[in-house]
């Protein structure tokens, strides 16, 4: 995902692949039953492959949370080049062995209804079996970053204070 402008910061992120036990989420369509989204499921979904996407850099964790959970909960569907964007690129502060120990987290954050699912959740076990890494451009505005598409802005300084987390 190539962006061509100046104002563009990449931000690395991970797509992880997990196997999960206790709960049926192999695919779009089993997030959207899971997640309980307001979308009707489309059959062609039931083909498309479910992964977590975690933030590959150490932010606030209310921050690692809400990128995590908006990104997993938008499943971004492009065509990944396998090279580096030219621009400017954040570095990978977080490792993806630590990015996995999220992958509960992010999946508490978007499960419902929470009444049900959450006295569940000592049961379901979830464990990594692959990932990529992905850059997604975000548009500097000010001392901001956002990504419309996927609704996530975060301020530039946070960034900054991260690297020395």
């Amino acid at each position: 995902m190539h962006e061509k402008e100046e104002s563009i910061t990449y931000l690395p992120f991970w797509r992880i692949r997990a196997d999960i036990s206790g709960i049926e989420l192999n695919s779009y369509a089993d997030l959207v039953k899971a997640a309980n989204l307001p979308k009707v499921v489309q059959k062609e979904w039931e083909d498309v492959g479910f992964r977590f996407w975690i933030p590959a850099f150490k932010v606030r964790p209310q921050d690692f949370i809400r990128f995590g959970n908006n990104l997993t909960l938008s499943q971004p569907q492009v065509d990944w080049e396998p090279t580096l964007p030219k621009g400017n690129l954040h570095p990978v502060t977080l490792p993806v062995q630590e990015a996995a120990e999220g992958l509960k987290l992010i999946f508490a954050s978007f499960i419902k209804p929470r009444g049900t699912m959450y006295p569940k959740l000592p049961d379901i076990e979830i464990k990594a079996k692959s990932f990529y890494l992905a850059y997604i451009p975000f548009r500097q505005k000010g001392n901001e970053l956002s990504q419309p598409a996927f609704r996530l802005r975060i301020n530039k300084n946070l960034l900054t204070y991260a690297l020395h987390l």
